[in-house]
């Protein structure tokens, strides 16, 4: 945070406080439902959402693993101080995973040029399963 000019020091704080702010809120829901696996009480009116429900199915999900090929696309561009994982988190669970960085941000790789090289990875991640596909016929 010591190299960051103030204005985004003060962005990164406030996404951090909005960080914190929805994980205390999924774990008051995840407590309330378990609190109403416990004693049966209803959780329906006004106060049980569209969003509490995903955040308990969140909270419970537990992905298994994938071997098929997938390919993240990932926007070059991140703001300034954001650490992040190059594969999401998602490599635990697939392993045949291909991480392509283009350039742009995560708004505006879908305008050209950039969109083109969205294109190309596609494109390459195409024919390369295509012959891999080829290699497996008898």
């Amino acid at each position: 945070m010591a190299q960051l000019d103030l204005t985004h020091q003060l962005a990164y704080l406030r996404e951090r406080l909005n960080m914190a702010r929805r994980e205390t809120r999924r774990a008051a829901w995840r407590f309330f439902y378990k609190l109403h696996l416990l004693t049966e009480r209803s959780l329906s009116g006004p106060t049980w959402s569209y969003e509490q429900i995903l955040n308990v199915a969140n909270a419970n999900y537990v992905p298994s693993q994938y071997e098929g090929n997938v390919l993240l696309i990932r926007a070059k561009d991140r703001p300034p101080g954001t650490l992040c994982d190059p594969a999401f988190g998602w490599q635990h669970i697939i392993p045949n995973l291909s991480v392509v960085e283009i350039p742009g941000n995560h708004t505006d790789i879908f305008i050209e040029p950039n969109v083109q090289s969205m294109a190309s990875a596609f494109s390459a991640a195409l024919r390369t399963s295509a012959k891999k596909e080829l290699a497996f016929v008898p």
